[in-house]
């Protein structure tokens, strides 16, 4: 049974927006744990943790600029919802302290 949620109710061109900028947030923090590691509150493994969530969303990011259908941008955000509101400071706690499974939007053949 499916249930229509607010993702349902919002517009492809919102979605597809609010992608991009998380996208965005997305390097900024990868060149963040790159540059700053005196000043990050991560630990080395927290880290670690951190570039591997980045390198899996990174995958996404390509899958998402390779989309042929608008309903396929409502499934994407489906799977990373949870992340597109954070800011950098919460993502990046967040991505440090949780793994995120891997995910893609395609079928390998």
């Amino acid at each position: 049974m499916y249930y229509l949620s607010s993702i349902d109710m919002c517009s492809d061109y919102e979605l597809e927006n609010e992608l991009k900028q998380f996208f965005v947030r997305l390097h900024h923090i990868k060149q963040r744990l790159s540059q700053e590691r005196a000043t990050l509150t991560l630990n080395r493994t927290q880290r670690k943790r951190c570039r591997q969530n980045i390198l899996d969303l990174e995958k996404l990011e390509r899958d998402f600029y390779a989309l042929s259908y608008k309903e396929d941008i409502k499934h994407l955000y489906r799977k990373i919802h949870r992340y597109v509101k954070l800011d950098h400071e919460r993502l990046m706690e967040t991505f440090g302290r949780e793994t995120m499974g891997r995910c893609s939007l395609f079928i390998a053949l």
